[in-house]
């Protein structure tokens, strides 16, 4: 570096500009900027899933079970069709969800009070719904032991459950917003039960293949060995966070022990500027 024309040659790119100093001088090249500095809403994805056949399954929602290779991913956007277990719920339910271009979208849904079994369509198309609210507020009819179920009307057949008790939403896709980049962050496991001893892995696909394929296991991102039943206190990882997702990536849980049991996880995560 004691090459005067070298040191000349790159004093005249490394320049702060009016804006970033009223006093522009040279030698200053390096100009450090915070990353992700603006927290977005966090998304918890929570999967219940018995998984009373032996071998690894996908834990998704307690009626579907999915092996490795088996598991078809939305890479076409599509409608989502909700309904109720039962009739007689008049509720509105707001769904959020990722377009096809990768963008969060959503819309509110009424299910008819006398005809709430009957699926009713959504407008929007999703390449994955990432999650399902109850916006009818306290005037209307609030449902406990009902279910109001959201899923593609292609696709797999895995399921978005909602009640007044509980929330089941088994995956999470990556999006932007309002033209802003994101990234989704996993900031924690919150809850694990199960009942057996049961090693859990987290596959994360691109959203650009048609299905897992025999190679699954090449998406795994994180595994959690050995769990045993239950695990309470939640395992928060670091700020900078342990798995990221880039929009239309897709996350989900994998039981990988070779036991019959009952599954259920629960993880937080945190949409970020990318």
């Amino acid at each position: 570096m004691d090459n005067p024309t070298l040191l000349n040659s790159l004093n005249k790119k490394l320049v702060l500009t009016a804006e970033e100093s009223s006093t522009a001088s040279y030698g200053s090249g390096i100009k450090i900027v915070q990353t992700n500095p603006t927290q977005k809403q966090p998304a918890v994805l929570t999967t219940l899933s018995t998984l009373s056949t032996s071998g690894a399954r996908y834990v998704i929602d307690g009626i579907t079970s999915i092996t490795l290779g088996n598991f078809n991913i939305i890479t076409t956007a599509v409608q989502y069709k909700i309904y109720a277990s039962v009739s007689g719920l008049n509720l509105s339910v707001r769904i959020t969800g990722v377009s096809q271009t990768n963008d969060e979208i959503s819309e509110v849904i009424l299910l008819d009070l006398t005809n709430a079994t009957i699926p009713v369509l959504s407008k929007n198309l999703y390449k994955c719904v990432n999650d399902i609210e109850n916006t009818s507020g306290p005037v209307i009819k609030t449902f406990l032991y009902e279910i109001v179920y959201c899923c593609p009307v292609t696709g797999q057949n895995s399921f978005l459950l909602l009640s007044g008790l509980y929330k089941v939403n088994p995956f999470i896709m990556g999006c932007n917003k309002n033209g802003v980049k994101r990234t989704a962050r996993l900031v924690s496991v919150g809850s694990v039960q199960s009942t057996a001893v049961t090693d859990y892995y987290l596959h994360v696909f691109n959203g650009q293949v048609s299905g897992s394929g025999s190679a699954g296991i090449w998406n795994e991102k994180l595994n959690l060995r050995g769990l045993v039943n239950p695990v309470v206190s939640a395992l928060n990882f670091c700020s900078d966070g342990i798995v990221d997702l880039a929009p239309g990536e897709l996350a989900v849980w994998y039981r990988a022990g070779n036991v019959s049991t009952t599954c259920n996880i629960s993880a937080t995560w945190v949409f970020f500027n990318a």
